[in-house]
């Protein structure tokens, strides 16, 4: 059995980056959202507030947001 899914998958071009903290993971989360607010791609999972707020820089630089 085959599957084409190319079709029905459209990348979605960032927004905004949203940080914050989950007390479950113990661990600061950095996400990019499209325009709906839906996350894009993997979230990036950081030990401290300093290492997330290092990352939510370098995502919005390189997304120029």
């Amino acid at each position: 059995m085959k599957f084409n899914l190319s079709n029905h998958h459209k990348v979605s071009t960032p927004k905004s980056v949203d940080k914050w903290y989950d007390r479950y993971t113990r661990s600061w989360v950095v996400q990019l959202k499209d325009q709906n607010g839906f996350q894009i791609g993997n979230a990036y999972y950081c030990g401290n507030r300093v290492e997330a707020q290092e990352e939510e820089d370098r995502l919005k630089e390189e997304y120029k947001l």
